[in-house]
């Protein structure tokens, strides 16, 4: 192994040392020092030297994207894949080139893409925005997570959320970092940099089930009946299902959470004394609270403003609407689907990754949306257990139990195909699906507490 240490003089202003270890047919070990940043041309060779992949498909999709021009952020890049000593670094690289490039015969659902898709790899230029921006640490798997699941929105969307993808993401590894020293300096059992690589994807992606909402919810609710719209106009709910134009600022901001809310969001949890040490219990207590102060709004009631726009009051998953609506009113506002999607935000604002499940019981029959979240003490994943009670209330024998997983893989994430256990249903790509199972072996075994290793299978290979 070769290693080669390089002073970097970034445009960030940045002015550091980076080593990279580079492949070599020699057993012995040399340090060659460079006293200065070299042209990209340099790195993508070292990578494509390297003679291992994904390294070499690296370096060639690295030369694919369109603004590659800052020398530094590919000498982060190029020691962050070269130098790795923990494994999860090659795995997270190796999914971003399996997954990171759309394709452009994708489907929304079951229509067709109205606008062209990037023909590079989206999630290797988020990691590139990133490297411009920051510092990257060795074996940062929480820079890499962040590129992962951030990939989506730069292929889906316009100039101004491409723009709003740079900052959000720089803000999300500050955020993520301030984070974990925080858990550090206040003496918590668990920290974020620390988690394996599905709890890190789960943590960094904000953007909450991606089949929530839509207008078919209006047509299935409101069609033939004595609710109408009272503007006239179609609803905008901006369910990402419905993108079969380019998504504009307006739909990525309803879609995510602010990162600058998310430090808001730990100080109310630190005012209101919702923290304890044992991360189970912080989960189940926020849970619990948001849940006793929803005013709940169940199908045909009435219509709000949010954002501006008109839209039913009930499955608009907007944590950015929730918060701001929690501190005007002391409520949060909907459905399960709602406050699914504020605790997601909440738990992340301290730490503690989460994603959502959804609970479908009997063909056609009642469902149940709720999160559950990675115990780091335990390195297993787990669900609040009065969450499952409305299951067992229920007469159904079988269910179908739905996991979100985060955008690793852009292709087909937002096309469907038919239930495997119920053909007539749809189900996203974007879920990981249960199927046909015992609404009380699932709550015993997220009790038990299902471990890392098959969470990923789940979340990331499933």
């Amino acid at each position: 192994m070769l290693a080669l240490s390089l002073t970097l003089l970034g445009l960030t202003g940045w002015t550091g040392t980076i080593t990279l270890a580079i492949a070599s047919s020699s057993q012995t070990s040399a340090w060659i020092t460079v006293g200065q940043v070299k042209t990209i041309d340099y790195y993508l060779t070292l990578l494509q030297s390297n003679g291992t992949e994904p390294y070499v498909q690296v370096a060639t999709e690295l030369g694919k994207l369109p603004d590659l021009q800052n020398a530094t952020a590919v000498a982060e890049i190029t020691y962050l894949a070269l130098n790795a000593t923990n494994p999860e670094v090659r795995e997270a690289f190796q999914l971003i080139i399996k997954g990171g490039t759309p394709d452009q015969n994708d489907l929304v659902g079951n229509w067709k893409l109205q606008y062209s898709v990037p023909t590079y790899n989206t999630e290797l230029e988020v990691l590139y925005w990133l490297a411009c921006q920051n510092e990257f640490k060795k074996d940062d798997t929480l820079a890499l997570a962040i590129a992962i699941v951030n990939g989506l929105w730069v292929s889906m969307g316009d100039e101004q959320v491409r723009a709003a993808v740079q900052r959000d993401t720089s803000l999300m590894l500050t955020f993520g970092r301030e984070t974990s020293e925080w858990q550090r300096s206040v003496g918590l059992s668990y920290n974020l940099e620390q988690y394996p690589l599905e709890a890190k994807v789960c943590w960094a992606w904000t953007g909450n089930d991606p089949g929530r909402g839509g207008h078919y919810i209006i047509d299935r609710l409101y069609s033939g009946k004595s609710v109408s719209n009272p503007t006239g106009k179609s609803l905008n709910l901006h369910p990402l299902t419905e993108y079969t134009q380019r998504l504009d600022l307006k739909g990525y901001v309803w879609n995510t959470v602010d990162p600058n809310n998310l430090a808001r969001i730990r100080q109310f949890i630190l005012d209101k004394k919702y923290g304890a040490n044992e991360m189970s219990q912080v989960a189940i207590t926020i849970d619990q609270r948001l849940n006793s102060v929803l005013d709940y709004k169940s199908p045909n009631d009435s219509f709000i403003v949010v954002n501006g726009e008109t839209t039913v009051n009930h499955n608009m998953n907007n944590a950015n609407f929730e918060f701001e609506y929690l501190l005007s009113t002391g409520k949060i506002i909907g459905v399960c689907d709602d406050r699914a999607t504020i605790v997601d935000a909440f738990l992340k604002s301290i730490g503690i990754s989460s994603s959502v499940m959804i609970h479908v019981w009997g063909f056609g029959g009642a469902s149940h949306t709720h999160i559950f979240y990675y115990d780091a003490g335990l390195s297993s994943w787990s669900a609040p257990n009065f969450e499952f009670e409305l299951g067992s209330q229920l007469t159904y024998s079988m269910a179908n139990v739905y996991l979100v997983r985060p955008p690793l893989n852009l292709k087909g994430y937002l096309s469907t195909h038919s239930d495997l256990v119920w053909p007539s249903w749809s189900m996203l790509s974007s879920y990981y699906l249960m199927g046909k199972v015992s609404p009380t072996a699932v709550r015993n075994q997220f009790q038990t507490g299902i471990g890392s290793g098959q969470m990923k299978q789940w979340l990331i290979y499933g």
